[in-house]
C-alpha cells in the first residue's frame, strides 16, 4: 500500500480502506492460521484487526510500515485470544473437580460402594 493511499484512509477514505483490506487480508488470514490453528478463529482475528484499523485510522502514521502495525494488531488478537481458551481451560477444570466433588460428598454411600464393586471386579481380573 503506498503512503498516499494510507494518507487517504488516515482521512477516511472507505475506498482506501477496501484496498488495503484486499491487499492485506489473505497474508494476514495466513499468519494468524500458522498460530490459532483454526480456520474460523484466523478468520474472527483478521475482521476484528481490520475493525480496529478503521477504528484508530487516524493514528497511522503513513511513514511507517503498515504491514509492521498490522501484524502487531493481531498478533495482539491472537495472543488474547490464547489467554482466553487457557482461562476458560482452568475454569471448565475447577468446574470439573467441584461438581466431582459436590456429587461424590453427596451421595457418598452410593459412591463408596461402586469403588468397592470397582475395586473388587479389578482384583478378580487374571
Amino acid at each position: 500500500m503506498s503512503q498516499k493511499q494510507l494518507l487517504l484512509l488516515t482521512k477516511g477514505d472507505s475506498n482506501a480502506f477496501s484496498s488495503l483490506f484486499d491487499e492485506y487480508y489473505p497474508r494476514l488470514y495466513s499468519f494468524c492460521l500458522k498460530y490459532l490453528h483454526n480456520s474460523a478463529e484466523a478468520e474472527d482475528i483478521v475482521q476484528d484487526t481490520f475493525i480496529r484499523i478503521w477504528e484508530t485510522r487516524e493514528r497511522i502514521d503513513p511513514a511507517r510500515p503498515f504491514i509492521s502495525y498490522l501484524i502487531a494488531i493481531a498478533k495482539n488478537r491472537i495472543y488474547d485470544s490464547i489467554k482466553q481458551k487457557i482461562v476458560a481451560h482452568k475454569h471448565r477444570g475447577n468446574i470439573s473437580e467441584t461438581m466431582w466433588s459436590q456429587l461424590y460428598e453427596d451421595d457418598r454411600p452410593f459412591w463408596d460402594d461402586i469403588f468397592k464393586l470397582m475395586f473388587s471386579a479389578i482384583e478378580q481380573l487374571p
